[in-house]
């Protein structure tokens, strides 16, 4: 399955540069870093954490005997 745009949204990223202009390239983890870390921190303080609500973190073992957490 290949990833496709409508044909306005591909005509809008080809005046940009393209899709590649948009991330750095695979090797540039400094570049990815400035990039993703003011979108994750974003993100992360959009909905912020209830304090009065109890939040239990449940393991179990898997079949292999790995521990499986569920929860945060």
């Amino acid at each position: 399955m290949t990833l496709s745009f409508e044909p306005e949204v591909a005509d809008v990223l080809a005046q940009l540069g393209g899709i590649d202009a948009f991330q750095p390239s695979r090797d540039d983890v400094e570049g990815r870093r400035v990039l993703w870390e003011p979108i994750l921190a974003a993100s992360s303080a959009a909905q912020p954490f209830l304090e009065d609500v109890r939040r239990v973190d449940l393991a179990d073992r898997t079949f292999f005997g790995m521990r499986l957490v569920r929860g945060g």
